[in-house]
């Protein structure tokens, strides 16, 4: 086992919306839009998680990284391609035993209650970002 610990956030069963937003302007709008929210929610995560994380030298804090993930990685949750994801990751390898704890030590979470406190965060982001389009869309003229 290498320590490694993580979170993701994934968009899934989100075909309505898909539709609604390809509807709206071209086809990657809808993909820009989930993207957008997805990254920004990480970014969240992964400051959140940096306060949380305890600092003795700060390499754990630095090494709580995001890494982007290819929709096709979901797509066995919604059975398209469709989507977007990122993971929020520790990259120390002692990472996971401070998280966790060890049979000497007790666990710190840091990462796992960043993610549990950004989860509506997401849903907001992904609200916000649609209404953009929306009103972007609807001040063009496109619909």
């Amino acid at each position: 086992m290498s320590g490694e610990i993580k979170g993701s956030f994934q968009t899934v069963g989100l075909s309505e919306l898909s539709a609604l937003l390809k509807s709206l302007a071209d086809e990657l709008t809808a993909e820009k839009i989930l993207k957008r929210s997805v990254s920004s929610s990480a970014v969240c995560v992964q400051e959140d998680a940096r306060s949380r994380a305890p600092e003795l030298t700060g390499r754990l804090r630095a090494s709580i990284v995001i890494r982007s993930e290819p929709a096709s990685s979901f797509s066995y949750l919604s059975g398209d391609d469709y989507g977007a994801g990122v993971t929020v990751r520790v990259t120390a390898f002692y990472g996971g035993f401070v998280e966790n704890g060890t049979r000497y030590t007790r666990p710190q979470p840091f990462l796992g209650p960043a993610f549990d406190a950004q989860k509506e965060r997401f849903t907001s982001l992904l609200g916000d970002e649609l209404g953009a389009r929306i009103d972007q869309v609807w001040t063009s003229g496109a619909i």
